[in-house]
């Protein structure tokens, strides 16, 4: 599957240079590097994270949806998807945090994301978690503090 995810990436990359190659342009490491950073490449790392996501590649995932999202700043499929690859890892205020700006770049669109459901629900799941780990916590301080006597 590692394979499968640099295979796809080094198509898309092609895809993009050739047009370049048929013109006659010489294409150097420069050229091709402002090629990959075109906003239009903001798919192509969009569709290689979700391949590592697949894959159980939760970092690997997180960082291609970063190279996404910072070239679309409002990709929310990007948001979404980067959210819930922060869940996977336990990293539960991250993905808040993520699935929130999706479902808000997502507000803005008539045809709502087929996972705006799944984003809201996943929301009130994490909310409950932290909510649940934040009462334990309070309440295992507290239960320390009792035993504490002042004289």
């Amino acid at each position: 599957m590692r394979v499968m995810a640099r295979v796809l990436f080094s198509i898309a990359v092609l895809t993009i240079a050739t047009p370049a190659w048929a013109r006659g342009d010489r294409i150097d490491d420069r050229s091709l590097s402002a090629e990959i950073l075109n906003p239009k490449m903001a798919v192509i790392y969009y569709y290689r994270a979700t391949v590592h996501y697949y894959m159980d590649r939760y970092d690997d995932a997180i960082a291609d949806y970063e190279l996404a999202i910072r070239l679309r700043r409002n990709y929310a499929d990007a948001y979404f998807n980067r959210g819930l690859a922060y869940s996977r890892k336990g990293l539960l205020r991250q993905a808040l945090g993520d699935l929130r700006k999706a479902l808000a770049f997502n507000a803005f669109s008539l045809p709502a994301g087929k996972w705006t459901q799944e984003a809201r629900s996943k929301v009130a799941e994490i909310e409950a978690t932290l909510f649940e780990t934040e009462n334990l916590q309070a309440q295992s301080l507290d239960v320390a503090g009792a035993d504490i006597v002042v004289e």
